[in-house]
């Protein structure tokens, strides 16, 4: 009696298994690729903002030293505060826009079409947290009504409230205190930001 042999357990033998064998590590390494691809643009796409910004502050006349201080300085103030970067210098606290002067220089500048809405005084209808005394250093600038935000600073800096007449802020102390100074108002000095919690505009 003759024994059958089932042809479906065969397996394919020479030069045609090799060419099974390399058509389906090529698909194997197609696949790999195109998951791949849309990884790598998604990294572009978070990577683009700091170049467009890094191209602002060459363009306002930054060296590249200068501009890779001013990122250190910024990249800070996010850990610290979070929110959006917006410009070369600007850091946008949903509520307040924070500024940060280029490395050696003593107030912000505006580059691009960002405002500086504290670079001498605030302007109207802001209120303006500075730094240092004398409305120096770094600041944030305030316009919307009822957004709190904390001060990350541990120095002696000073404030404007140019909002519309009589318009309170409120600044609240780490002794559950508060000063409610009207508009217009400023403070030049003596503001010990090391025992402010938070300030409200309005």
């Amino acid at each position: 009696q003759q024994t059958q042999v089932d042809s479906t357990c065969r397996l394919p033998r020479g030069r045609a298994h090799a060419r099974n064998v390399k058509r389906s590590l090529l698909g194997v390494i197609g696949a790999a690729v195109i998951m791949l691809v849309p990884a790598l643009a998604a990294g572009s796409a978070q990577a683009s903002p700091s170049v467009g910004f890094t191209s602002q502050a060459r363009a306002a006349g930054l060296i590249a030293a200068q501009t890779d201080a001013l990122q250190k300085e910024v990249d800070t103030y996010l850990a610290k505060t979070g929110g959006i970067q917006i410009s070369a210098n600007q850091i946008d606290l949903h509520g307040a826009t924070l500024s940060v002067p280029v490395p050696g220089e003593t107030r912000p500048r505006s580059f691009g079409t960002s405002d500086v809405h504290c670079e001498n005084g605030a302007d109207y209808l802001y209120f303006c947290a500075y730094q240092f005394r004398d409305f120096n250093g770094a600041n944030i600038a305030w316009k919307a009504c009822g957004v709190e935000k904390f001060i990350p600073w541990n120095v002696e800096g000073s404030w404007d409230n140019a909002q519309t007449e009589g318009t309170r802020a409120r600044i609240y102390y780490l002794n559950s205190s508060a000063l409610t100074p009207p508009a217009p108002s400023q403070k030049g000095y003596g503001e010990n930001w090391a025992n402010v919690r938070r300030i409200k505009a309005c």
